[in-house]
């Protein structure tokens, strides 16, 4: 159940679903203590972090009806993805690590 349940959520938010669940997840930014700096009453959906190489790792969760899941995923920087997650993130160095905010629902 939560593999479908974590591929519905990311297949609405247009991420592609590549990997699976873990048992002991790192937590999302906002368990970590890290401020949102946004104005918006949204919530993060996790963080990301760029690798030294310029890769974007992508810890996400999600929590639906009591089931929680979480994924995350790599996008090198040859990936057709790469500029508008990095855009949706609001840019990143290698090193730094950002709240991700929920993708906007694709019509």
């Amino acid at each position: 159940m939560k593999r479908r349940l974590i591929a519905t959520i990311f297949v609405s938010t247009g991420i592609p679903w590549t990997a699976g669940c873990t048992e002991n997840p790192r937590p999302a930014a906002s368990q970590q203590g890290m401020k949102m700096e946004t104005n918006r009453s949204v919530e993060p959906i996790g963080s990301a972090t760029m690798l030294a190489d310029r890769t974007l790792v992508l810890s996400l969760r999600a929590e639906t009806g009591g089931s929680i899941g979480h994924a995350e995923f790599r996008y090198k920087k040859d990936d057709p993805k790469y500029a508008e997650i990095l855009r949706h993130i609001g840019g990143l160095q290698p090193g730094e690590e950002k709240v991700v905010l929920p993708f906007p629902a694709k019509k």
